[in-house]
């Protein structure tokens, strides 16, 4: 009786860890930024996450690209970083080189989670 407990235990220890390993696995949705941390684009657009930077990336005129991206600052980048923890989208946006590649660059982190 006293092993079929413990084999039972056993059993039960194999799938918990199993169970946790699978969640891991999960893909996410776009991390939220909290409301007092979103991103205020120059136009008014209103920022929460990855989606809402990748559409308004895409309908944003190249002035209000350049206001916020140039080679004094990247906004974009910084608030990727500090905000919604992501390092490597972050060196992404700063290596772009044009509106279109952010864009880019932010579709294809998407597509990852």
């Amino acid at each position: 009786m006293k092993g079929g407990v413990w084999e039972m235990e056993k059993k039960i220890k194999k799938s918990s860890k199993t169970s946790v390993k699978k969640e891991k696995k999960t893909k996410k949705g776009p991390i939220n930024a909290p409301d007092e941390s979103c991103f205020w684009v120059c136009n008014g657009a209103v920022l929460k996450n990855l989606k809402d930077l990748a559409t308004a990336l895409e309908g944003m005129s190249e002035e209000d690209y350049a206001f916020h991206a140039n080679p004094e600052k990247n906004d974009f980048s910084a608030w990727v970083r500090e905000i919604l923890k992501d390092s490597a989208l972050a060196t992404s946006l700063i290596k772009a080189k044009s509106k279109k590649d952010a864009v880019k660059a932010v579709k294809a982190k998407l597509k990852r989670l």
